[in-house]
């Protein structure tokens, strides 16, 4: 008669596979400690415990000296100054990349172990309850929570909020004007006793166009 507590292949497989994928990671949310703007290194702690062993789960160590993966490209960037309690996503690379890190070269991973805490972080994700506070459905919003904003939708970029009203003067317009203005006082010749008609006449031919933005409105 057959051992009725002995396990079958299968189950043996799928528990040696179980224990091979505890070793296996891919992304998991994480709280930053402390971050450097200068190196854009952080220190993570991640915040879902992993399992160990069967049903039993441990908190990870904080992972120190992190990169930071701010959107870059053509030598153009955009920086978010991380701070004390901020949500990351931890992606863990498929090799250990400390190489290529330092050096930029491509060549063998220092450690011959995949899909281990080989982590770059990318500034994201909030908890339930804890969206960013300032978003429109059909709108691009850049900004500050509880302060100013950037909105970009079809036709207008607005300064400051989307309540923004007033478009914005462009300074080329502006020193026309002004030039303008000062070439109609350069040229006014003086007729005595005449009550300024002569100013008058020259304020009343001057044109002066609009200076404001066709695009951009501030607050």
């Amino acid at each position: 008669m057959p051992d009725i507590d002995q396990p079958s292949w299968p189950e043996i497989f799928d528990a040696a596979i179980r224990r091979k994928l505890r070793g296996v990671h891919t992304c998991l949310p994480g709280r930053v400690i402390s971050y450097d703007h200068t190196t854009q290194l952080a220190s993570v702690q991640p915040t879902v415990e992993i399992e160990i062993a069967e049903n039993v789960y441990d908190r990870l160590p904080p992972l120190d000296e992190v990169p930071i993966l701010h959107a870059h490209g053509g030598g153009f960037f955009a920086h978010v100054p991380l701070a004390a309690g901020d949500t990351v996503l931890l992606h863990f690379a498929e090799e250990d990349y400390s190489k290529w890190f330092e050096t930029g070269e491509i060549e063998p991973p220092a450690v011959m172990r995949k899909h281990g805490l080989y982590a770059f972080a990318t500034p994201a994700g909030r908890r339930r309850g804890n969206a960013i506070g300032t978003t429109y459905a059909d709108r691009m919003t850049v900004g500050k929570d509880g302060g100013p904003v950037i909105v970009v939708d079809d036709t207008l970029i607005k300064l400051g909020s989307d309540a923004a009203s007033a478009f914005v003067a462009l300074a080329d317009l502006v020193d026309s004007n002004f030039t303008a203005i000062k070439d109609m006082f350069t040229n006014w010749v003086v007729v005595p006793n005449d009550g300024g008609a002569a100013l008058k006449t020259l304020s009343n031919s001057l044109t002066l166009p609009t200076v404001a933005a066709t695009k951009a409105k501030a607050e």
